[in-house]
């Protein structure tokens, strides 16, 4: 029988690697640690409610994002991992241990269900929220690895929320309809629909003249609303919730979900 016999360098070298693999959580500040288990249930939460529409509407971009908001999860679970912490997010869908993000999901999820439209505007709140939050938590974390983890996170949620935002451009599988007015006909092109265009906050064309909310044109002169046939007549970064549409003639603004420097 042979014994192997290894060199001190080599064991030496083996030792600090396992070191290195798992840094003590005493590396991190209490805010640090409240930062990375705070996130990852908040990219749970996106994850979950993403799920759960997506199963209700079939919409591709729920779907994909679902998936992206699962690797934002794996992210935070190597440094939950490196860093020694005790995680306690449940892994059952849609349960939570902190109270806020528990009523945040169910509420988030119950208003996606009313229709397409509002399911997207859900994602763009999520992602609006969780950019909130990742920028509040890079302004106090000092640790690199933190900052380097979160500054990806951060990279990633921009792109949700543009692909929520594009998505929310053609909800119905058309071009929409918005009335143009004070809030929504800045952004875009108006185009008034035939007898029904009107003089107001955007530019519009058409075949006639009328007066109304719209420089637009129909096939005489009449007064009213002209409609936006495009989406992007909402200005950018500008809550869809405020412009006016066939379904929603009284529009209100969608409150936003409370951030975390709110609770």
């Amino acid at each position: 029988m042979r014994t192997e016999i290894q060199s001190p360098t080599l064991l030496l070298t083996a030792c600090l690697l396992s070191f290195a693999t798992l840094v003590p959580a005493e590396a991190l500040t209490p805010v640090e640690t409240t930062s990375v288990l705070y996130m990852k249930q908040e990219e749970k939460m996106a994850r979950d409610v993403y799920q759960a529409l997506a199963a209700r509407w079939e919409h591709v971009t729920f779907r994909n994002i679902a998936v992206s908001e699962q690797r934002h999860m794996d992210a935070i679970d190597r440094l939950i991992t490196q860093y020694g912490l005790t995680d306690s997010t449940p892994a059952e869908p849609g349960r939570f241990s902190i109270p806020e993000l528990q009523q945040l999901h169910d509420d988030l999820v119950a208003r996606g269900a009313a229709s397409q439209e509002e399911a997207l505007r859900v994602g763009v709140l999520i992602e609006e929220t969780d950019i909130a939050d990742l920028k509040e938590a890079l302004g106090v974390v000092t640790e690199p690895m933190l900052q380097r983890v979160f500054g990806n996170l951060l990279r990633g949620s921009g792109h949700h929320l543009q692909a929520f935002q594009v998505a929310l451009g053609t909800a119905d599988g058309t071009a929409g309809a918005l009335t143009c007015g004070t809030k929504c006909g800045a952004g875009g092109d108006c185009v008034a629909p035939n007898g029904n265009g009107g003089q107001g906050n955007a530019q519009g064309k058409g075949k006639g003249k009328g007066k109304g909310n719209g420089n637009g044109k129909g096939n005489g002169a009449r007064g009213g609303q002209g409609m936006c046939l495009q989406e992007g007549s909402c200005p950018t970064g500008q809550n869809r919730g405020d412009c006016t549409t066939m379904a929603n003639p009284n529009p209100q603004s969608t409150p936003a979900p409370t951030r975390r420097g709110q609770r």
